[in-house]
């Protein structure tokens, strides 16, 4: 039986825990193919698979868009499919959302897991090095990872559809409340788009944001970075660049940056 995991990752929460998810599965015996989900690989699997595995951390109680355009242009032809995300405090109606969606294209939901991991804009926005901040926010994580996603492989031949997902009992508060205040004070986060910047002193030109970016959104020109608009605001340059080069002008200078990795033993380093 073979698995297909597309997983979406910014800092690196979510492709933590699908590395995770493929190695337990390879070692159950699924055949898995596992990829990152970007602006270049928005297509339709053209491989044959029997379970499609997506995975997404939440923002903003919602699903990343490009998620969501990727489900959308799959066949689900009644074929299994089950769901991961991360988060940093709750994760809204971001599931059902992408529930409904791969029903709508023809897909047997079997599974949803939710997994809290630490805040990468937290971290990065508000977070000194060593202060008790990022101590507290890198405590907020799930147990027991690797035996949650044991028990669930184990199981998965004998999964059928699940209920649907219900809304978050929270909701009315998010959107009456939450939400509006969020548009006000950063238009969720978009009043920071444009103020990316690569210092030149610390930058050594190795690339490295502009090729992984999920939108492409970063290039280099006249030997130097240059940030687009289009950005997802997943802060996977700020978080993944070695030289810490790169910086939110006003916002992030001196904050944590955060990059978890998976050990040996399948359980996660929250403390890079």
């Amino acid at each position: 039986m073979k698995i297909c995991i597309y997983y979406y990752s910014g800092a690196g929460n979510t492709a933590c825990i699908s590395e995770i998810i493929s190695q337990i599965a390879q070692a159950k015996g699924y055949a898995v193919y596992r990829k990152r989900i970007t602006k270049k690989t928005l297509e339709t699997i053209q491989q044959e698979y029997d379970i499609l595995a997506i995975g997404f951390p939440v923002y903003f109680r919602r699903a990343p868009l490009i998620v969501l355009d990727f489900i959308n242009r799959q066949l689900g032809k009644n074929r299994r499919f089950f769901m991961f995300s991360t988060k940093g405090l709750y994760s809204g109606d971001a599931s059902k959302e992408i529930q409904i969606l791969a029903k709508e294209r023809f897909f047997t939901c079997i599974g949803n897991m939710e997994f809290y991991m630490p805040g990468s804009d937290v971290l990065a926005l508000m977070a000194k090095k060593n202060s008790l901040t990022e101590k507290i926010f890198k405590c907020i994580h799930s147990n027991h990872i690797k035996t949650r996603i044991e028990g669930f492989i184990n199981s998965l031949d004998d999964l059928e559809k699940i209920e649907d997902i219900k809304s978050k009992w929270y909701m009315p508060l998010d959107n009456g409340i939450i939400k509006p205040l969020e548009r006000h004070f950063t238009d969720s986060y978009q009043v920071f788009i444009g103020r990316f910047e690569a210092h030149k002193t610390r930058c050594d030109l190795c690339l490295h944001c502009v090729k992984n970016c999920p939108n492409f959104n970063i290039s280099i020109i006249d030997h130097a970075i240059v940030f687009g608009t289009d950005c997802s605001f997943c802060l996977r340059c700020i978080h993944q660049c070695h030289r810490k080069a790169i910086e939110i002008k006003g916002k992030t200078e001196g904050k944590v940056r955060y990059h978890p990795v998976v050990t040996p033993d399948l359980s996660v380093n929250f403390t890079n």
